[in-house]
């Protein structure tokens, strides 16, 4: 997992990558970070995250700006040092499984339409390796 956050990150321009873990009731607990600055093992829920919750009812990666941060986004943001992010979510078949975030330091311009669809495409990805290493539901 490291390997392909990290070449995701450099394919896409992004300083770091996270990984949430979603649950049914839209709480999302940190399981996978590039590095020690964001929040590995915190747990929050969508609903205090209103660009999240976008990205969520759009089923499309979201670009946000530490401007346009709201909230626990906006200490999100100014704690870990972040300029931008975009924020993907991790779905496959209409099941939300997560959401990961691609953090980017400084200011810049958006990432491109290519980034975005590359890092919707690893997100796909993962949501359906999470769902094919599922154990099947006991009858």
């Amino acid at each position: 997992m490291r390997s392909i956050v990290a070449r995701t990150c450099r394919q896409i321009g992004a300083d770091a990558g996270t990984f949430f873990l979603l649950d049914e009731k839209l709480k999302f607990r940190g399981a996978f970070e590039t590095c020690d600055r964001t929040q590995r093992g915190r747990v929050t829920s969508a609903e205090d995250w209103p660009n999240v919750q976008r990205a969520i009812a759009l089923n499309r990666p979201i670009y946000m700006t530490k401007r346009r941060a709201r909230g626990i986004e906006a200490d999100w943001f100014d704690g870990n040092g972040i300029a931008s992010c975009l924020c993907t979510p991790v779905a496959v078949d209409g099941q939300l499984l997560g959401i990961a975030f691609w953090d980017f330091w400084s200011p810049e311009s958006p990432p491109s339409g290519s980034a975005r669809k590359f890092a919707q495409s690893v997100a796909r990805s993962w949501a359906t390796a999470i769902v094919a290493s599922a154990p099947p539901p006991q009858s």
